[in-house]
């Protein structure tokens, strides 16, 4: 079995990929049922699809595949009870062995662990695909753990639809799926070597790529929960004629930013660092929830140029991402958060230059503070 690029990074788990395929294999020969739970952003409906695509192809029953998209980039405990409920359901009518549970895009960190450890008591075999900070709890407790940052610690070298991607053709060959290892690079922002090789290889532009994305990321926000596997089907491997359509409304969108960029400008608070600028938003001042509001860190990058540090604030979470700061890190700001304010219950994740933390609405003065001086210290 062989990688759609030359890769490094991915020859050193070329192992797990092949025991994940031969889990996944097994599973269909058994009949088994495989439940697919992804993110619900372009990159994690690149990996599910891509994971389910594959899967059907040697599946006796397109039943035995639930796919579901996730808001939170967690595997929340709601969502652990309801895979094992589902599956007792199913034990109380069939002989039936517990499923093999896949996450990704999600997964890795401490905000999955409890979820984790619960469907394992019940027997559920569990895979993470994903491409964020790991904690070793969660790589050690679940049965196969594919994430780049085991062999290498650089936030953007391989999204979670380009290793979706990979793992469909340890399963199955199906290069049709090459442009969406493209599209979930181009999505995430990941400037790795391996995203650079994934973008030539689909032929399509990085412009139209971005495109692309977000017009998905518009019909994702709008249908909230895309389970239909035909739906995804023409939206991620679209004819010619669509992908032009795409691309075409894409233009569109960005048009219906502008508004939202006028509310930013006004809103936002700028405040000069000694090495790069740092721009506030409070989200609630943008209005009701909407697609536009979705996309502020988006529309943020292209106001807006670097080096700077955006943080996106609702009452109870922040969400940074860091454009040309390369001291920046979340990991080490989380940490410092929870040693020095312990009572604000801080949690969160993602990526080193970009991710979301949460806490108690009590302390949020105090967790601006201590922001600021972390942000300081650059």
């Amino acid at each position: 079995m062989t990688f759609l690029i030359k890769s490094e990074k991915l020859e050193q788990m070329h192992e797990l990929f092949l025991n994940c395929a031969e889990i996944l294999k097994l599973a269909a020969e058994e009949k088994r049922n495989i439940v697919l739970r992804h993110h619900n952003d372009t990159d994690g409906y690149s990996a599910g699809f891509s994971i389910e695509y594959a899967l059907r192809q040697i599946l006796h029953n397109h039943r035995q595949i639930t796919r579901i998209s996730n808001s939170t980039p967690y595997y929340d405990y709601t969502d652990a009870l309801r895979d094992v409920n589902s599956f007792l359901l199913q034990k109380s009518r069939f002989d039936v062995k517990p499923p093999i549970l896949i996450l990704a895009d999600f997964g890795s960190n401490k905000q999955s662990i409890k979820a984790i450890e619960r469907v394992k008591k019940y027997g559920f075999v569990v895979i993470i695909v994903d491409h964020h900070m790991f904690d070793n709890v969660n790589k050690e407790t679940v049965d196969v753990f594919i994430n780049p940052h085991i062999t290498d610690t650089k936030s953007h070298a391989i999204c979670a639809g380009a290793l979706g991607v990979e793992l469909a053709q340890f399963i199955v060959k199906c290069p049709e799926l090459t442009t969406l290892a493209a599209l979930s690079s181009v999505a995430d922002m990941m400037d790795g070597v391996e995203a650079l090789e994934y973008i030539t290889l689909s032929g399509i532009s990085k412009e139209d790529l971005r495109d692309w994305a977000l017009f998905f990321d518009q019909e994702a926000y709008y249908l909230k929960f895309l389970e239909s596997h035909a739906m995804l089907k023409d939206l991620l491997m679209p004819s010619k004629k669509d992908l032009v359509s795409f691309l075409s409304a894409a233009k569109n969108i960005q048009k219906e930013f502008e508004p939202m960029k006028t509310a930013i400008d006004e809103y936002a608070i700028k405040t000069k660092m000694k090495n790069f600028a740092v721009y506030r938003i409070d989200k609630t001042k943008l209005g009701k929830a909407s697609f536009t509001k979705s996309k502020v860190s988006y529309i943020m990058k292209k106001m807006f140029k670097g080096p700077y540090i955006s943080m996106a604030e609702n009452p109870g979470s922040i969400s940074f991402r860091a454009i040309e700061v390369p001291n920046f890190s979340l990991t080490t700001l989380l940490k410092k958060l929870k040693t020095k304010i312990p009572y604000a219950l801080v949690s969160g994740g993602g990526h080193e230059v970009a991710g979301t933390i949460t806490f108690n609405l009590y302390s949020r003065e105090l967790i601006h503070e201590k922001i600021d001086e972390y942000l300081e210290t650059l």
